[in-house]
Parts: structure tokens; C-alpha cells; sequence
């Protein structure tokens, strides 16, 4: 488990420093919502090996889909406001990457695993919502 989570948080602060993408804040964030997800999932260590490469490359895929549509990943204060079009695009290539990352991540966990995976996810897109509102 220890292992995962060191791997995990070398991986994403590569990401991270690597596109200057997320401020600290937000990868501080990012950090406790992944350790928030490993236990709830309660993983065995062989989990946690087939799970982090699903993980890697989706959080990948998202950066690049950001800069795919034009969309600045920017601090806070920084932000210019997407376009209608531009947010409809991300969405619908988003809603393709959830569901090819949750059909791989179904590969890994078992039923009842799967099912706090997906509350999980319900629970970060409703918060994702409600920090979109408050804009």
C-alpha cells in the first residue's frame, strides 16, 4: 500500500511539474482524494499494482484533452471562461474517457469495490458542479 501511494505521488508530481498544470493547492487536493480512494476501496497490494497504470494514463488523458479543446488549466484568478462549444466538446470526449477508465478499472475491482468506485466518481463530479457554479 505504501509502495502505491509513493509510486502514485512521484507519478502525478511528475505529471504536475512536468505541465505546470495544477496549482499547489489543487495537487494537494488531487494527493488527498487518491489516498481518500485507496482506502475506501480497501485494495489488496495486487490491485494497487494493476489499478496505478488505469490511473496514470487517465490522468494523463485529461490534461491532454484540456489542450485538445483550448481549454487553460490555469490558477484560479488567471482563468478565462470556455466557450459553450468548447465545454460541450470536453464533456462529450470526457464522458468517452470515464467510460473506457471505469470498463478498465472493472477488470481490477470486484463488485462491491466497483460500486464505491463509481460513488466515488458521482461524488467528485458533483463537487466538480458545484465548484463550476460558484465561478
Amino acid at each position: 500500500m505504501k509502495k502505491f501511494c509513493t509510486i502514485l505521488t512521484l507519478l502525478v508530481m511528475g505529471f504536475v511539474s512536468s505541465a505546470s498544470v495544477l496549482a499547489q493547492d489543487q495537487f494537494e487536493q488531487l494527493e488527498e482524494r487518491i489516498a481518500e480512494t485507496k482506502q475506501r476501496l480497501n485494495l489488496t497490494p495486487e490491485q494497487e499494482e494493476q489499478l496505478t497504470p488505469i490511473i496514470e494514463q487517465s490522468f494523463e488523458d485529461r490534461l491532454a484533452l484540456f489542450d485538445k479543446h483550448g481549454i487553460e488549466r490555469q490558477t484560479e484568478g488567471d482563468k478565462k471562461r470556455p466557450s459553450f462549444k468548447k465545454l460541450r466538446a470536453l464533456r462529450k470526449d470526457m464522458k468517452a474517457l470515464n467510460k473506457e477508465t471505469r470498463t478498465q478499472v472493472a477488470e481490477v475491482l470486484d463488485d462491491e469495490q466497483l460500486k464505491e468506485w463509481d460513488k466515488i466518481q458521482e461524488e467528485n463530479r458533483a463537487a466538480l458542479r458545484e465548484r463550476a457554479r460558484s465561478r
